[in-house]
């Protein structure tokens, strides 16, 4: 069976990460019991199989192409226009928006626009993702990190992403081919 791919059907050019999250959705505590690891010989693998998995779904890049621990971005608009469609998602606060060819750009006044959760060149700076902490994060994607984690540490040249993590991030795609 050929599994789904996510696709984004987002804006370019790309937004342009400012300040990272601070933590990851996925502990390596949590990690550790998932795959019923007891020592600590190959934390420093487990880790990065947890970046890894995260890495595949959060951001820009992510297959979700949305935040899924709060970070900062900064994203382009060729025309100032309503309304302005941010590329990633959850959007918890806009920080600024600016406008101009001049740098730094003229800012507009916070009274004068607003964050709606449904032709000048614009900056939109916005904090994206579904909290600080991990425990933000929706269940069912923390569970198909621990999903692909699990396949990426028992599967170690060949891995397989399983079914189920599809099925546990359906409802958080935007569009799958």
């Amino acid at each position: 069976m050929m599994l789904q791919r996510f696709v984004s059907t987002l804006p370019r050019p790309a937004p342009v990460l400012i300040t990272p999250p601070a933590a990851v959705p996925v502990s390596l505590a949590d990690a550790r019991r998932h795959l019923r690891v007891d020592s600590t010989d190959e934390d420093t693998y487990i880790d990065g199989l947890i970046n890894g998995a995260v890495a595949y779904l959060d951001g820009w890049n992510g297959i979700l192409a949305k935040c899924l621990i709060n970070q900062t971005w900064s994203q382009k608009f060729t025309t100032l226009s309503d309304p302005l469609r941010l590329a990633l998602r959850p959007v918890s606060s806009i920080t600024s928006v600016g406008y101009g060819t001049d740098s730094p750009q003229e800012a507009l006044d916070s009274l004068t626009y607003r964050l709606s959760t449904d032709s000048i060149s614009a900056k939109v700076v916005s904090v994206a993702g579904y909290g600080a902490a991990a425990a933000d994060v929706p269940q069912n994607i923390r569970h198909a990190i621990l999903l692909i984690v699990g396949a990426m540490y028992e599967n170690r040249e060949d891995t397989k992403i399983p079914d189920a993590v599809y099925m546990l991030l359906r409802p958080y795609k935007d569009v799958i081919a």
